[in-house]
């Protein structure tokens, strides 16, 4: 009876390593192992075989990695490699937990942003004797007409702050000329507008912002409408990847400068790139009035969703605003891209050549190639072929096996807190477990809204105010529309 004891004993000693050194080195193994399994599930990213893969991995190495650290014999070499095997596991499992932390933190900061930012001046002469806040009492300030909501609670705000009188002004240049003229006269007037309507006035206005200064700021938060919930692995869906100029945050109100509605169907693997020139002259979805395209912006991104789904008679399932700075760094992350270029031209902000031709673009280069217009006969047009041929590109590679695999974390890095996105982070992770499981090779459409330069006022600037603008041709819309519900369709 003894001698079954012992033996009992024994084997039951076996199950524990030989030392207490080994058994930390085990348990940090068992817990750096749980960390990683956790953060996989939690994401949901990689498809099931992968997973299982990983996980018969683990187990697998821990039988070995175990049995060599329970050798009980005392000159052993065993339990040196054991644990050289386990520090080895460690490592490889806090590598995989970085990734996965990474991609966490990335896809929440991206979908984690439902709300953005409106920011309001209290606007005067550079040379004015108004310098704060309380000098402006009892004074007559001129506003933007303006029937946002954000407008409503910034008016608010600025009246409880100080005894005022509000003016409204139909549009920005006339607001705008209450301080400084077209001519360049200047009234030592106050004006309150947003940001986005100072940077227009500016625009229009010759060194607007040179002569005026901001002595009080207003900001009021505006949330965004939540996306229905589609299972973006089986259901067509459309994108609008909304291209804002701004300098604060991705979170802050500006123009559209880019508009592309980015059709998917995920059952035909197709891709289908439609863009529409920012100055399309459209009614606003929240009154009617008409208006540039890319003025939408300065209302938000729903009202730009909305005002490009009353014009083209689609619905717009998500939308993606990313600031030029995301451009640029998700090119240089994937090494570049390759764009070919069918116009001889020279950039007129850089004066960089682009030769007729193909061209490997890292980040900047690309940049001022979409981004050009001037220089090409029918200028708006083209700018929106290359900014499609980039998008085209980009797309290729990020999608490609190599490139997710070199050069994953730089990826996320590019997009994080430079991209703000409707979908939710389970619609992304579904998206990428698809494209890592299957690995389809997409096919990319193009097309654009044709439309015919005029002259004609705007309610963001005044009705009274001709400016340049796109207006749309009837025929064009109409064929867009159509090539957009034939790919959502196709089965």
């Amino acid at each position: 009876m003894n001698s079954k004891t012992n033996k009992k004993k024994e084997r039951k000693l076996h199950l524990i390593p030989a030392s207490v050194g080994h058994g930390v080195v085990m348990l940090i193994t068992i817990l750096a192992e749980l960390m990683l399994i956790a953060l996989m599930l939690l994401l949901d990213v990689l498809p099931g075989k992968y997973f299982i893969a990983i996980i018969a991995v683990i187990i697998l190495a821990d039988i070995g990695v175990f049995a060599l650290l329970n050798s009980r014999k005392t000159k052993t070499k065993k339990r040196t490699i054991g644990t050289v095997l386990c520090v080895i596991m460690i490592l490889g499992c806090g590598l995989g937990t970085y990734y996965m932390f990474s991609t966490y933190r990335a896809l929440d900061a991206i979908t984690g942003q439902k709300e953005q930012v409106v920011e309001y001046d209290v606007i005067v002469l550079k040379n004015s004797a108004y310098s704060s806040i309380e000098d402006i009492q009892d004074q007559t300030v001129y506003a933007v007409e303006d029937r946002t909501e954000s407008y409503k609670k910034a008016k608010a705000k600025l009246q409880y702050k100080v005894g005022i009188n509000i003016e409204n002004e139909s549009g920005c240049m006339n607001a705008g000329e209450k301080l400084v003229t077209y001519s360049g006269t200047e009234t030592d007037n106050v004006l309150f507008m947003s940001a986005a309507q100072y940077g227009i006035a500016n625009d229009i206005i010759t060194g607007f912002k040179k002569k005026t200064k901001v002595i009080y700021r207003i900001k009021i938060p505006v949330s965004q409408e939540s996306s229905e919930v589609k299972d973006v692995t089986r259901d067509s869906f459309n994108m609008l990847v909304s291209g804002v100029d701004t300098r604060i945050g991705i979170t802050d109100i500006a123009r559209s400068d880019v508009n592309m509605i980015v059709t998917v169907n995920p059952k035909t693997h197709e891709v289908l790139l439609t863009s529409m020139p920012r100055d399309s002259y459209v009614p606003l979805h929240m009154n009617g009035e008409m208006d540039k395209l890319t003025h939408t912006g300065v209302y938000g991104i729903d009202e730009t969703v909305h005002t490009i789904e009353d014009w083209l008679k689609i619905d717009i399932d998500y939308y993606a605003r990313v600031d030029f700075d995301m451009a640029v760094n998700l090119i240089d992350a994937v090494g570049g891209i390759d764009v070919y270029n069918n116009i001889d031209f020279y950039s007129s902000v850089k004066g960089w050549h682009y030769k007729k031709g193909w061209h490997h673009m890292q980040g900047r280069y690309a940049l001022w190639f979409l981004r050009e217009r001037k220089t090409f006969k029918d200028e708006d047009e083209q700018r929106i072929r290359n900014q499609q041929k980039v998008m085209k590109a980009l797309i290729k590679k990020v999608t490609s096996k190599k490139t997710i695999v070199a050069n994953y974390t730089d990826i996320l890095k590019a997009i994080e807190g430079d991209m703000q996105t409707s979908m939710s982070r389970e619609e992304i992770s579904r998206l990428a477990k698809m494209q890592l499981n299957f690995m389809p090779e997409w096919k990319i459409k193009r097309q654009w809204v044709d439309g015919v330069d005029a002259y004609r006022g705007t309610w963001s600037m005044g009705m009274d105010r001709e400016l340049f603008v796109s207006l749309p041709k009837e025929k064009s819309v109409e064929k867009v529309t159509k090539t957009i519900n034939e790919v959502m369709n196709q089965d």
